[in-house]
């Protein structure tokens, strides 16, 4: 049996950062909802490539990617899956 590292999401701390920062609540919603398939590494990556993607479309996204990391290491955690 092979054990795999799905990511899992703690739905308190994505509402608790959806108020912090509310200005990344509609960012932090679709990305955690969409996450879940995923292995955790891969979203780590995935989710600073998006807020650096948005720094470029929105320079006030700066003032966000500091709370956003906190956020990440926050709402999601290493959840270990059998298959």
């Amino acid at each position: 049996m092979k054990l795999t590292v799905k990511t899992a999401v703690d739905t308190s701390a994505l509402e608790k950062w959806c108020k912090e920062l509310p200005e990344c609540e509609e960012f932090l919603q679709n990305f955690f909802c969409s996450c879940r398939p995923y292995d955790y590494d891969t979203n780590l990556v995935n989710y600073l490539m998006d807020i650096n993607q948005q720094r470029k479309i929105d320079t006030s996204w700066n003032n966000y990617c500091r709370g956003l990391v906190y956020a990440f290491n926050e709402i999601a955690y290493r959840g270990e899956e059998l298959n």
